[in-house]
């Protein structure tokens, strides 16, 4: 076998089977983020903007990603609120979730009802449960509590280097 000298990304095989190409994505991304960033506690954060262009989905996919790997339990989301991609959130995948898909055997795999869509996120009455934080846990190993090292203020909203920021130096040319 040939010795090979660059990195791999782990992600979870049976679930990237059950999951549809846009979350399949996300998840990827979600994994290749976490083996990266991930704290000692798991928790890595990132913008929806730096997930749109690391996943190479548009916007609109991206929250409905989220949403739907967030409702089947397989990441906590924590977030400020709506943003329009600015303000990051936070996200830790959920390694207990994963094992119960490992579970399966192939052939179960090809069972349409595992396979998990992505959400409609076209509906009218959808809506970002992850901002709400009201949906039934899916799974008993997986836990929605906040960690209480979780920081509590957005990072976006106190940069100097903002542009939204009134201190920042491009912006202060306005002021008269």
């Amino acid at each position: 076998m040939e010795n090979i000298n660059y990195q791999f990304t782990q992600v979870p095989t049976k679930l990237m089977i059950l999951l549809d190409v846009n979350c399949r994505s996300m998840l990827f991304t979600l994994c290749q983020l976490a083996s990266h960033y991930a704290d000692k506690n798991g928790i890595f954060f990132r913008t929806n903007a730096d997930l749109s262009l690391e996943s190479r989905l548009s916007p609109k996919l991206v929250n409905a990603a989220l949403e739907t790997l967030y409702r089947h339990g397989i990441v906590d989301i924590w977030s400020v609120g709506k943003g329009k991609g600015k303000h990051t959130n936070y996200f830790r995948l959920n390694h207990a979730r994963f094992k119960e898909f490992e579970r399966h055997n192939m052939e179960e795999l090809k069972n349409p009802e595992l396979q998990i869509s992505m959400v409609n996120y076209n509906a009218t009455d959808y809506s970002l449960s992850y901002l709400k934080k009201d949906i039934p846990i899916v799974s008993k190993e997986v836990s929605e509590e906040i960690p209480k090292d979780f920081p509590r203020i957005s990072q976006i909203t106190n940069n100097i280097n903002n542009i939204e920021n009134i201190d920042n130096e491009d912006n202060t040319h306005w002021r008269n």
